[in-house]
C-alpha cells in the first residue's frame, strides 16, 4: 500500500499533525497580534492622556467614532463645519474692530487737537 494514501493527502501527515500545525500557526498570529497592541498602545500612551484629559480624549474618542461611522459627507458635518469657521473667524473679526476702533479714536484726538479752541464768550 502507497503510504501517501495512508498518511493523507499529498503526504502532508495526518489530519491530527495538521490541526496541530493549524493551532500552532493559529497560537503564533494571536501573540503577534497581542504585541502589536501592547506597542501601539505604548506608542499612543492613552492611559496617561485619559488621566490627564479625560474629556478631551472623550471627545477625540466620539469624533474619531463619528468619521468611522459615516458621518464625514452628512449634513451634519457641514453644520458643524460651518460653526467651527464661525467660531474660528470671532478673534479675526474681534481684532479687526478693536483695531478699527482704535483708528477712529486716534483720529479723533488729533482732529480735536488740531482745532482751535474757543473760549468761553
Amino acid at each position: 500500500m502507497d503510504t501517501t494514501a495512508r498518511d493523507g493527502v499529498g503526504g502532508h501527515g495526518t489530519v491530527g499533525e495538521r490541526v496541530d500545525h493549524v493551532g500552532e500557526a493559529v497560537a503564533a498570529i494571536l501573540d503577534e497580534a497581542q504585541a502589536a497592541v501592547a506597542d501601539l498602545g505604548e506608542a499612543l500612551a492613552w492611559r496617561e492622556r485619559v488621566r490627564e484629559r479625560p474629556v478631551l480624549t472623550l471627545l477625540g474618542a466620539a469624533g474619531l467614532g463619528y468619521l468611522l461611522a459615516g458621518g464625514l459627507f452628512t449634513p451634519t458635518t457641514g453644520r458643524l463645519l460651518r460653526a467651527g469657521m464661525r467660531l474660528a473667524a470671532l478673534p479675526l473679526v474681534r481684532d479687526e474692530l478693536l483695531g478699527l476702533l482704535e483708528g477712529l479714536a486716534a483720529a479723533g484726538r488729533t482732529a480735536s487737537s488740531s482745532s482751535p479752541t474757543s473760549g468761553p464768550h
